[in-house]
């Protein structure tokens, strides 16, 4: 099996799980990163008007500019981990 990781974590608790999930099988990794980042602002979901609050209430796309995309050619299984609670469309 060729297996590729793919995770969005803009808070690095879910990058760590996508690494360890791709040591535990072989496969490889890789991030799937906005063209903006996040920063620790965006991140406030105690702020009714940060972006990860708007997002995770459907008021934009997480994920509607991507840095780079992954060449899925020659990957047999795809494990995508993204933070629960977001709504996005990959």
């Amino acid at each position: 099996m060729k297996a590729l990781v793919a995770y969005f974590s803009p808070t690095g608790t879910t990058e760590g799980k996508a690494k360890a999930l791709a040591a535990d099988i072989d496969g490889d990794l890789f991030e799937i990163r906005p063209v903006q980042a996040y920063t620790a602002a965006d991140l406030d979901w105690s702020n009714p008007n940060s972006r990860s609050t708007i997002e995770m209430k459907g008021g934009s796309s997480v994920l509607s500019e991507l840095a780079e995309t992954a060449n899925l050619n020659g990957y047999d299984t795809l494990f995508l981990n993204i933070q629960s609670g977001l709504r996005t469309t990959i």
